[in-house]
C-alpha cells in the first residue's frame, strides 16, 4: 500500500513538473500579442458566486466573421489540408451525409477591428428596419419590440472578437496581421462543410469553419481575483454563444482584463480592472 501511494504521489508531482515547464515555456519572453478586452469579450463563468469555488474563470467569446464563413473557402480548405472535392459519404439510410472530421489549425482573432465595424453598421441597419416591417405586416409591434431589444443588447454589450482568418503556419498569419495590439494568433479546430446556395440550379459549394478555439477558458491569477469576486455571472449578462437584452439590468462592461498570449500562443490573465458602469 506504501509502495502504490508513493507511485501515485510520483505520478502527481511528474504531471505538475510537466505542465509548470509548458507554462514557463509559453510565458518566456515577450508575449505574442497582448490585447486588452473587456467583460463583452470575457464574460465571468457561472458559478463564481457559489461558496464551495475558489477559483475566478473568465471565457473567451469570438465570433464568426460577420457571421458568415464566405472567407473561408476553397482555397483557404486545400491550404489547411481539406480536399474541397471530397463528396460527403452517406450513412447507412443513405439520407444524410457525414463530413471530414475537423482538423487542428490556426486562427486569427480581431478584436475591435472592421469585421466589429460591419456587425455594427448590420445590425443598426436592421434597427432602422423595423419600424417599416411593422407598418408592412411582416411582424408584430411586439415582435419589433423584442429584436429591439436584443440588437440594443448586442450592440451595447455583444462579443467584439471576430475570427477573420485562418491558416496552418502561424506565422505566416502573424505577417499578415502584424498589430499584436489588436490581433491574436491563436489554436483552433477547423471544419468543412457543404452550402448550398438557394435556388433549383444552386451547386452545393464547401465552406470551412471555426468549431473551437482550442484555448478559450482563462484562469484569473490569485492575486487578482479580488477585482472580480464582488461580481455576479447572472442570467441577466452574457454568457458565450449567446447574446441577449435584459432591460432591467446595466448590461455594460464592468472590467477590462489585459490579456496575453505566449510562444504556445496560449493566453494567461495579466491585470484586471473595473471600469465605471453608466448609472
Amino acid at each position: 500500500m506504501r509502495r502504490e501511494i508513493w507511485i501515485a504521489l510520483l505520478l502527481v508531482a511528474a504531471v505538475n513538473a510537466v505542465v509548470l515547464a509548458g507554462v514557463t515555456r509559453n510565458r518566456a519572453g515577450s508575449p505574442e500579442a497582448t490585447l486588452t478586452l473587456t467583460e463583452r469579450e470575457l464574460p465571468l463563468v457561472a458559478g463564481l458566486d457559489a461558496e464551495e469555488n475558489s477559483g475566478v474563470s473568465l471565457r473567451l467569446d469570438w465570433r464568426p466573421y460577420v457571421d458568415d464563413w464566405g472567407w473561408f473557402d476553397r482555397e483557404k480548405l486545400a491550404g489547411i489540408g481539406f480536399d474541397p472535392d471530397l463528396r460527403p459519404r452517406s450513412d447507412e439510410k443513405g439520407d444524410r451525409y457525414r463530413e471530414p472530421l475537423p482538423r487542428k489549425a490556426f486562427a486569427v482573432l480581431e478584436y475591435d477591428g472592421e469585421a466589429w465595424g460591419r456587425h455594427k453598421a448590420k445590425r443598426e441597419k436592421e434597427l432602422t428596419e423595423l419600424s417599416a416591417k411593422v407598418e408592412k405586416g411582416a411582424m408584430t409591434a411586439e415582435q419589433a419590440k423584442n429584436e429591439r431589444q436584443q440588437i440594443e443588447g448586442d450592440l451595447l454589450a455583444g462579443s467584439r472578437l471576430f475570427v477573420v482568418d485562418v491558416g496552418r503556419d502561424p506565422k505566416e498569419l502573424r505577417r499578415r496581421y502584424p498589430d499584436r495590439s489588436r490581433y491574436a494568433v491563436v489554436a483552433a479546430k477547423v471544419g468543412m462543410r457543404r452550402h448550398r446556395p438557394s435556388g433549383p440550379d444552386s451547386k452545393a459549394e464547401p465552406k470551412g469553419y471555426v468549431a473551437d478555439v482550442l484555448v478559450d477558458a482563462l484562469h484569473v491569477p490569485r492575486d487578482l481575483q479580488t477585482t472580480l469576486r464582488g461580481l455576479k455571472a447572472d442570467q441577466g449578462r452574457l454568457y458565450p454563444g449567446m447574446r441577449f437584452y435584459s432591460p432591467d439590468r446595466e448590461l455594460a462592461p464592468r472590467y477590462e482584463v489585459r490579456v496575453n498570449w505566449g510562444g504556445k500562443l496560449e493566453p494567461w490573465v495579466e491585470e484586471v480592472r473595473l471600469v465605471a458602469v453608466p448609472e
